[in-house]
Formats: structure tokens, sequence, C-alpha cells
């Protein structure tokens, strides 16, 4: 998970301002959830349900999701590529 500084960042590049507000709303199951909060308010429904009165509201979460969703897969082919690396060095050497 991105830290907000992250959010807010792609929020003004894209919306112009931040909106703290929403990344709040929709990173507060971590509290209770840990990693696995993103099964809650991760979704566009109930960003929808949330911010059906106010479209930047709803845009910004949108973008959380989309960065939170691009990290973490930047996240882990990275850590893929470190395992196949250090897979590749394990296997020089058990030939020498």
């Amino acid at each position: 998970m991105p830290e907000h500084r992250i959010h807010h960042l792609v929020e003004k590049l894209i919306l112009g301002r931040a909106r703290p507000d929403v990344d709040r709303w929709v990173d507060e199951p971590y509290k209770w959830l840990k990693a696995r909060h993103r099964i809650l308010r991760h979704d566009p429904f109930t960003l929808f349900l949330k911010y059906h009165d106010d479209p930047e509201g709803f845009l910004a979460g949108l973008l959380h999701i989309a960065t939170d969703f691009g990290v973490s897969k930047f996240n882990k082919s990275r850590k893929n590529a470190k395992r196949k690396k250090r897979k590749s060095k394990n296997k020089r050497r058990r030939r020498r």
C-alpha cells in the first residue's frame, strides 16, 4: 500500500488538488483489517454510494484504487524479479 503522500501527488497531478478526506475514508478499514483492508471500500460501487453527489470525490476514490493496484503490481513484479535473480545465482553456484 502506498503512503498517502503518493495518493495526494497523483490526485494533485490529475485533479488539481489532493483529497485527503477521501483517502482517509477509503483506507479507514486498515485499522481493523491491516493488509486485507482492500476488501472494503476499494470498489467503484461503494465509492459511488458514498460520493454520488461529489464527482471530484468519486474520481479521487477511483484514483486511490488505481494507485493502490498499480503500486501492488509493481511491488510484486520487483519481488518476482529479485527471486528469479537469486534463483539463477544459486543455479550457477551449483554447477561449479
